[in-house]
This record gives structure tokens, C-alpha cells and sequence, in this order.
């Protein structure tokens, strides 16, 4: 029985409303700063970019390939209580990745030029490489090109917030339904399947 503080929730519940709150932080600071490095690594190899991001995807949903399994190893079957060694093993993981880029950043992080990545604003890189600052040479107003660009960013937008509203639902709804409807036993054996193992199906 939760043991309930002098807020609406539990402390449980609080704990974890933090816990996903910064998880949602960490998360959207290092998947756009992160992406937005490849671009400074091939700057004057723009042949190269496509590849780079074909590379930098596949090792991204790797993580979440794996962790399924993993999880559907660790919990199993009828054991809720046991996701706590499911985080456990994120955290780990998590903080492992941050003392590998704190050790090799300096090493791989650089740009042709030998210059750190994520060190100097990107804006102020493009001023300095140019020798002008572009948007004050203009008044600051945008082309046709750059207000037709910024329209496609915002129905992109519009597009991915209607696309993942229903993507995520795997993590939530879909994966009651798994539970419920999909038969998890291997054929001609007694095997049976976490339900979260069908998770790492979508990457």
C-alpha cells in the first residue's frame, strides 16, 4: 500500500514524476546537441553527411533494441517489482556514456581544424569563418527562401507531433494490448516471451 505524503501524490509517485521529468530534460538536451555535432564534423565533406547520419541513427536505436530484451530479461513475467533493477541498469548504462564522452571528447569531438566541438556557440563559429555577421548585414530581415524554409520547419512539426503521438503509444497502450492479446509462447515449446521484448521489434 503506497504510503501517501501531504501532496496529491504518493512517494512513490513523486519520485517518480522527478525522475521522468529529468529524464525528458536530459533526453531532448542530448539528442539535439548531439545531432547538431555531426554537422560540424563534415562541414567541408557535405558527401559525407548523409553517411554520417545513416551511422549516427543505427547507433542511436541500438539502445533501444537492446534495452527491451534486457528488460524482459530482468523483470520477466508477473514481476512489477523488479522494474526498479530495470532503471537500475539504465542509470548504469547512462552514467557509463557520460564518463566515456567526459574522457574521449577532447580526442574525437574536434573538428578538421583541430578545433573543439561544443565548446564556441555555432552562430558564433559561422561568424567568425565568414567575416561577417550575415543576419545584421541583411537588417535582419529574412529572405522568401528563409520564411518559405521556416514554414516547412513548422508543418514538419505540426507532422512529427501527430506521428509520435501515436508512435508512442507502444510504450503504453500497445504494450497493454501485447499483454493481453499476443500469445508469447515460442512454437513447439514452453518458452514463453516477456511482453516488453516486443518492444525492440520496432527498431
Amino acid at each position: 500500500v503506497p504510503t501517501h505524503s501531504s501532496l496529491l501524490f504518493s512517494y512513490p509517485e513523486i519520485i517518480f514524476i522527478i525522475g521522468a521529468i529529468i529524464f525528458a530534460i536530459g533526453t531532448s538536451f542530448m539528442k539535439i546537441g548531439v545531432t547538431s555535432f555531426i554537422g560540424l564534423f563534415y562541414e567541408n565533406k557535405e558527401e559525407h553527411l548523409d553517411s554520417a547520419y545513416t551511422i549516427f541513427y543505427m547507433i542511436s536505436n541500438f539502445g533501444p533494441f537492446i534495452a527491451p530484451l534486457i528488460l524482459g530479461i530482468v523483470v520477466g513475467i508477473g514481476y512489477p517489482h523488479l522494474y526498479q533493477y530495470g532503471f537500475f541498469i539504465g542509470a548504469l548504462t547512462i552514467f557509463v556514456g557520460l564518463i566515456a564522452f567526459l574522457m574521449l571528447k577532447n580526442k574525437y569531438l574536434i573538428t578538421e581544424s583541430g578545433e573543439k566541438v561544443g565548446v564556441t556557440p555555432i552562430s558564433k563559429m559561422i561568424v567568425k569563418k565568414t567575416g561577417e555577421n550575415i543576419a545584421r548585414s541583411r537588417g535582419g530581415n529574412l529572405t522568401k527562401i528563409e520564411k518559405d524554409r521556416i514554414k516547412v520547419i513548422f508543418l514538419i512539426l505540426i507532422i512529427f507531433t501527430i506521428f509520435y503521438t501515436g508512435f508512442e503509444q507502444i510504450l503504453t497502450s500497445i504494450l497493454i494490448i501485447t499483454i493481453h492479446y499476443i500469445n508469447n509462447t515460442i512454437p513447439f515449446t514452453s518458452i514463453t516471451i516477456a511482453p516488453q521484448t516486443f518492444i525492440s521489434l520496432n527498431d
